[in-house]
């Protein structure tokens, strides 16, 4: 009886052990960002006028969780792009976001531009909903051509298991509505061109080894 106690002491400690090991190997995911305006722009719920933070505690995404995240590197397409995306969720629960999507190309740590007068890569852009609007940078897909604005991303470090780094860039503001038909966004030509939004963020993302 003593050497099955022992032994069920030892599996705990060894458990424990491992758990505690894993969290310091991953830390919680966080990604923050702050949306600015000439015009000053701010309201409870929206997405202007306080930082917007995204966390996640675990390291496997899960679709009910509050703020849940994730990244998938190196990350082929269907054309053959490598690309990195950093994906997050806010749910129904998060005051402001819905969720954010941020691809840009798969070439390891530096710094990646999207000019809005010269570049025409369709696989660089951050896109975040929120309720009844969306905020585009980079390619942004219209019907006929697509709008375009400038957007930054620095990776400062990118493994199998962690991307960290920042982003900046100008918004285009859409009006966001559904309906049977499917989805329609229209510019709001006030919000974009007049108060003209513009986006400053940092992430640091962790997950498991793929």
């Amino acid at each position: 009886m003593r050497s099955i106690i022992i032994i069920l002491s030892c599996s705990i400690i060894l458990l424990g052990c491992e758990k505690e090991e894993e969290s310091e190997l991953y830390p919680p995911s966080v990604i923050e960002f702050e949306i600015q305006t000439y015009g000053d722009l701010s309201g409870e719920g929206t997405l202007f006028g306080s930082k917007q933070i995204l966390t996640r505690e675990t390291y496997d995404y899960v679709a009910d969780d509050e703020n849940g995240m994730h990244i998938i590197t190196g990350f082929e397409l269907d054309d053959g792009t490598m690309v990195q995306d950093l994906q997050g969720w806010g749910n129904d629960n998060h005051p402001a976001v819905k969720s954010l999507f941020l691809r840009i190309p798969d070439n390891g740590a530096g710094t990646y531009t999207f000019d809005a007068d010269t570049s025409d890569n369709s696989h660089f852009f951050l896109r975040i909903e929120s309720w009844g609007c969306e905020v585009r940078a980079g390619y942004c897909r219209g019907f006929f051509e697509p709008d375009k604005t400038n957007l930054t991303v620095t990776i400062d470090e990118v493994s199998e298991t962690k991307m960290a780094g920042s982003f900046s860039g100008d918004l285009i503001y859409y009006i966001r509505e559904e309906s049977d038909n499917g989805i329609t966004l229209t510019i709001d030509e006030e919000i974009t061109n007049v108060n003209v939004p513009v986006i400053n963020g940092t992430f640091e993302v962790y997950q498991k080894p793929l």
